[in-house]
């Protein structure tokens, strides 16, 4: 009998761990029989064999599926995570620096300027000249008309 409180709790650990072998070694043996049973039923039936191995074969094409289905979604996921760390480094550079043509836009601020201009440039290119052209006809250092020569 133990006597003192790391001897019960041993006992309870050793007790414990016997009952986890013994519980262990029952379900393997149950698995095994209904293996077995299981073989047996498929002997005597070809045609469930068939539909087993059917089965079996859409499962693996499901699970194949869904493998690259998560795949797919991981690389994504990376992906997003790789822009937005290269947007977020954008935005820090951004922000230690001034950028004139960002305050030329009434719209955008700085930030979404620089992933506009990050994501199309050709559209921000277009901006600026766009912007170039009015400024030049304000100012009178573009003619309003039509060129003449």
């Amino acid at each position: 009998m133990p006597e003192t409180e790391a001897e019960v709790q041993a006992c309870i650990k050793e007790i414990e761990a016997r009952q986890s072998a013994w519980m262990k070694a029952k379900r393997e043996e149950r698995e095994a029989q209904r293996a077995a049973e299981r073989e047996e039923f498929l002997k005597k039936n070809p045609q469930a064999r068939a539909e087993d191995e059917a089965l079996a074969r859409e499962r693996a094409e499901w699970n194949a599926h869904v493998e690259r289905y998560e795949a797919k979604k991981r690389a994504q996921e990376e992906a997003e995570r790789i822009a937005e760390a290269e947007r977020a480094e954008r935005h820090k550079a951004l922000a230690g620096r001034y950028d004139s043509e960002a305050d030329a836009h009434p719209l955008l601020d700085e930030f979404r300027w620089s992933d506009l201009k990050h994501a199309a440039p050709e559209v921000t290119e277009s901006i600026c000249a766009l912007q170039g052209l009015l400024d030049g006809l304000h100012d009178f250092t573009r003619p309003w008309g039509p060129m003449t020569r």
